[in-house]
């Protein structure tokens, strides 16, 4: 049961998620900063970084930071912390 639960973690060799510790340094933006983010700046920055991202998915030397990018795209969008 144990290796079940390893194989998405295995397929996609990312590292496990963490819960956001709400005590620590690291938690999340407020709610009303993020939505002021998403509709002044989320929207023309997320649209320029997944278009940068794709020129770089274009050439082989440049396929691991689109994928990089392209993960990072909802912080991006949203200021909102998925995991890590």
């Amino acid at each position: 049961m144990i290796l079940i639960n390893l194989v998405p973690g295995l397929r996609t060799l990312a590292e496990p998620r963490r819960e956001l510790d709400p005590e620590g340094g690291r938690g999340q933006y407020p709610l009303v900063v993020r939505g002021v983010y998403l509709l002044l700046v989320g929207w023309w920055l997320s649209f320029a970084w997944a278009n940068v991202a794709v020129l770089f998915a274009l050439t082989v030397v440049g396929l691991p930071v689109a994928v990089l990018m392209l993960h990072r795209l909802p912080f991006v969008t949203s200021l909102y912390r998925f995991h890590r």
